[in-house]
């Protein structure tokens, strides 16, 4: 099995920007209300984002483990399977009731449930066919 691992990184880097706008300037002031964030202090806040800025770098470590994952099944299924139906499928089958059971089991209000659902899903689901495209493309 043939990974590019340029194509990996670029992939990495594309995903942590995506998510960076998607629950910043898009959505992050939903995302800071189904968190719970709005009801800290500014002081709290601050000390809050100064405690989680070490764990970028963990999101950034998850997201290289994320897409070399999706380039081994596209790897795997090449020529078999269009990337696009097989990210799908991941999606639909893996993702989705997945993060069903986090946000059920997980400390989120649930009047927001459907908000973080739909924010999270659509947010996976142009994840996926990003790495998808690029996996395709590089592969050509």
């Amino acid at each position: 099995m043939n990974l590019n691992y340029l194509s990996i990184l670029i992939q990495t880097v594309l995903l942590v920007v995506l998510g960076a706008v998607w629950f910043g300037p898009i959505f992050g002031k939903m995302w800071s209300k189904i968190m719970g964030f709005e009801l800290l202090s500014i002081e709290e806040q601050k000390q809050l984002e100064k405690e989680i800025t070490p764990y970028y770098a963990v999101q950034a470590i998850a997201t290289i483990f994320y897409c070399t994952g999706l380039n081994i099944i596209f790897n795997l299924t090449h020529g078999t399977a269009n990337h696009f139906i097989i990210g799908l499928m991941i999606w639909g089958l893996i993702v989705l009731p997945t993060l069903a059971t986090d946000i059920i089991w997980g400390n989120t209000k649930k009047e927001y449930w459907t908000m973080q659902f739909l924010l999270v899903a659509v947010y996976q689901l142009i994840s996926i066919m990003l790495v998808a495209l690029l996996s395709k493309l590089i592969m050509m």
